[in-house]
């Protein structure tokens, strides 16, 4: 719900009338979603042409995990064989919604460890505000105090393909987001995702019950952790399907196919 069109033409004057007339001199409008596309011709008034897509996924890094790949990945990040690896990749940030995830895992009764790559305090890789960082200082103390060592934050990671291949659950409670390219990953590595319902997202990427499973009420959050990893046919169906979603139609080759087309390269 940011970075598109409209956040760009709702900026303070002057600077507003500066964006629109940019925008109206476009070539090619990429859409990263289709709710970003509907705002951009509502705007434009459909004078420019707009190429839709996904963004891309580097399919070497980012694929279906085998067993021993699975198995490798864990060792090497010192996972316990009986833990349960629920993952969310993004900074520490009250729109991503980890207040509502730290209190619902606190209701589930499983050994898990959760794990959150992504910016947890201010450093050198990411610019943070002073709300931002205390958001981030307020959402760390309350996940400490709700989960105490089942909680894990990395702080930004180079190796984040390794932890999507530890992975059994992807976490992505976020309320406004444009495609996130953390789901497009764990998708594209077979990963069962949990994914909040996310406008020009949910029924074209995102098929509830095939590909991802959907929620759109935080409450459920630990009823359905628990009951997907009671149900191990279900999460092999549902991350089977999310690698095929990937693979077939947003591999970075595949993306840059279909934009060139567009081009008319």
């Amino acid at each position: 719900n940011g970075d598109d069109a409209t956040s760009l033409i709702n900026k303070g004057f002057p600077l507003r009338l500066l964006n629109k007339l940019i925008l109206t001199r476009l070539t090619l409008y990429y859409s990263i979603n289709a709710e970003f596309t509907n705002r951009f011709q509502k705007e434009i008034k459909d004078k420019i042409p707009v190429f839709e897509s996904f963004q891309g996924v580097d399919p070497i890094k980012f694929h279906q995990v085998k067993e021993d790949e699975k198995q490798k990945a864990r060792i090497s990040l010192r996972f316990k064989d009986d833990e349960i690896i629920i993952l969310s990749v993004g900074n520490l940030l009250k729109r991503k919604a980890y207040d509502l995830i730290f209190f619902q895992l606190a209701k589930v009764n499983i050994n898990f460890k959760y794990l959150i790559a992504g910016e947890f305090k201010a450093g050198t890789h990411h610019r943070v505000s002073k709300n931002e960082e205390t958001e981030m200082a307020e959402l760390f103390s309350l996940g400490q105090t709700l989960l105490g060592e089942k909680v894990i934050f990395t702080g930004p990671v180079a190796n984040v393909q390794q932890y999507f291949y530890a992975a059994d659950l992807f976490l992505h409670g976020s309320f406004g987001e444009g495609t996130p390219n953390s789901l497009l990953e764990a998708m594209a590595c077979g990963i069962p995702s949990l994914v909040y319902k996310l406008p020009g997202i949910s029924g074209y990427l995102t098929q509830h019950a095939i590909n991802t499973i959907e929620f759109d009420n935080h409450q459920v959050l630990s009823t359905l952790i628990q009951e997907l990893l009671a149900n191990p046919e279900k999460m092999k169906y549902i991350g089977r399907n999310a690698a095929e979603t990937i693979s077939k139609n947003y591999t970075f080759e595949k993306v840059t196919a279909n934009f060139l087309e567009k081009l008319n390269i």
